[in-house]
C-alpha cells in the first residue's frame, strides 16, 4: 500500500516512521514525489510531439509498447521553457490508475530518506509554481522540498 501524502491520508508530522523520495528540481526549487509512487526515472528519451493536446502536454514516450503522456511540468507550473535546452531531459515515470504518466523535469536530484515526523503542512505564503497542489514541505540539506499530492496534479493535468 502506498502512503502517499495527501489531505486525506496526510501522515505529517506524525511519528519517527521513514518514507522515501524521488527529488527533483524545477528552476531553484526542489520537490518530492514518494517512491512508491515512481514508476521509473529516464533521462534523453525521445519525445514525440502530439500536437491535438494542451500546451502543457510535450507529447508521448515509447515505453514497454505503449504510448505514455509527458507533463510538461514547467508549462503546467506557469513557467517558462528553458530556452534553447541542449541536454537530455529527465523524465520522472509516476504510477497512474489508467497507466504510467511522465513528468517532465529539470534534474532528478537523489532518492532521500525524511522522518514523517519532519514533514510540515505548507505555509500559506509558499512560493511554489504548484503551489495549489502542495500537500507538505521539508527542510532538507539547508533548502525546501515541496511535496505535491501527485495523483491530483495528474487528475487535473491529463486529459
Amino acid at each position: 500500500m502506498t502512503t502517499t501524502i495527501t489531505p486525506r491520508r496526510s501522515t505529517v508530522g506524525q511519528g519517527s516512521r521513514e518514507l522515501q523520495f524521488v527529488s527533483f528540481a524545477l528552476g531553484e526549487q526542489s520537490y518530492g514525489v514518494e517512491v512508491a509512487d515512481v514508476h521509473g526515472i529516464y533521462h534523453g528519451l525521445p519525445i514525440i510531439p502530439n500536437p491535438d493536446t494542451p500546451p502543457f502536454l510535450e507529447g508521448e514516450v515509447q515505453l514497454a509498447g505503449r504510448r505514455v503522456p509527458v507533463i510538461n511540468l514547467r508549462r503546467f507550473a506557469g513557467m517558462a521553457d528553458i530556452p534553447n535546452r541542449a541536454l537530455p531531459r529527465w523524465i520522472v515515470m509516476v504510477n497512474n490508475p489508467a497507466g504510467p504518466v511522465g513528468l517532465l523535469v529539470d534534474r532528478v536530484i537523489e532518492v532521500l530518506k525524511l522522518r514523517a515526523s519532519t514533514l510540515k503542512p505548507p505555509a500559506d505564503t509558499a512560493t511554489s509554481p504548484v503551489s495549489d497542489y502542495i500537500v507538505a514541505v521539508a527542510n532538507h540539506e539547508g533548502g525546501t522540498m515541496y511535496l505535491p499530492d501527485i495523483t491530483r496534479l495528474l487528475h487535473d493535468a491529463v486529459p
